[in-house]
């Protein structure tokens, strides 16, 4: 992926890095926390069976992301923890995505990569 500088135009290569993944066998579902040298990260949802990438949640900007993904059981959702990297004082931040209705299966899922997103919400700051 190349990123371009709106300011000077200049290219970047965006190298990615998996900092986190989680295998639902229940569920048919590989997910991942993937960083780049951009700056950003985001959550993917890919299909065990094949069928590719089930959605794509971009994660709040400004913020490191701890390596890790942790699952919550059953309709309870996905923890993640990051700090803000603005701030030379900032705390952690616990971060939770909960799946919606008809999640269980990647058949079912209604997931729409990239719209998702607004379902994440900071649950704890420190």
């Amino acid at each position: 992926m190349s990123v371009v500088d709106s300011h000077t135009g200049t290219v970047k290569v965006a190298r990615e890095k998996i900092i986190g993944m989680h295998v639902n066998v229940i569920a048919s579902v590989l997910w991942f926390l993937v960083s780049t040298t951009t700056g950003t990260a985001e959550i993917r949802a890919w299909d065990l069976s094949g069928k590719g990438v089930l959605g794509r949640w971009p994660l709040p900007s400004g913020r490191r992301w701890a390596p890790g993904l942790c699952d919550l059981g059953p309709g309870s959702g996905l923890l993640l923890a990051g700090s803000a990297e603005l701030n030379a004082g900032a705390g952690p931040e616990l971060w939770r995505l909960i799946p919606g209705p008809g999640w269980s299966s990647p058949a079912h899922t209604g997931i729409r990569g990239g719209e998702e997103h607004k379902s994440w919400t900071s649950e704890f700051g420190f």
